[in-house]
């Protein structure tokens, strides 16, 4: 009998928190080079978890955490990152600025988000670019959808150039 998920987050060292905070947010898989520095931890590993890098960081082991917090090229790396995240999260909040400290709720059936495969098609799609460019426009939204528990379907355009 399955009394209840335990779930044990790990030991990081502090100069990765950094990492940790910028996983946590989805700027980092809109940003090319903030994207790459999880693939440089361990490519075939961040691909295989579907580019999520909460779940893929939650999945090295302690030993790999401790090595990265102290790889000097690494954190250089990172830092330039942060920089540029920080930057993007403090820029001029334009005709939104009104709305600092409040939040607005945006419901959506599905989103298609470059981490999760939660979408059929166009609406999906829609949804997302609605979420990036409010980021980009500094706009305090969130995406209030359903989360498929297993999943929803995959699809692709077969030999004959049909839908499947």
């Amino acid at each position: 009998m399955k009394l209840a998920d335990i779930f044990v987050y790990p030991k990081y060292p502090e100069s990765l928190e950094k990492l940790f905070e910028l996983a946590r947010n989805l700027w980092c898989l809109w940003d090319t080079e903030a994207r790459h520095i999880f693939y440089r931890i361990d490519p075939s590993q961040f691909r295989e978890l579907h580019r999520n890098p909460v779940r893929f960081l939650y999945s090295l082991p302690e030993e790999r955490l401790q090595e990265l917090g102290q790889d000097a090229g690494f954190l250089y790396e990172l830092d330039s990152i942060w920089e540029r995240y920080t930057a993007y999260r403090e820029r001029d909040h334009g005709p939104f600025a009104g709305l600092h400290g409040k939040t607005v709720a945006y419901f959506c059936m599905e989103f298609g988000l470059y981490l999760t495969p939660n979408y059929a098609g166009g609406l999906g799609i829609l949804a997302g670019d609605h979420l990036k460019g409010s980021s980009d426009l500094s706009l305090p939204l969130v995406g209030v959808g359903l989360f498929y528990r297993y999943g929803y379907f995959t699809q692709f355009i077969n030999k004959d150039g049909l839908q499947e």
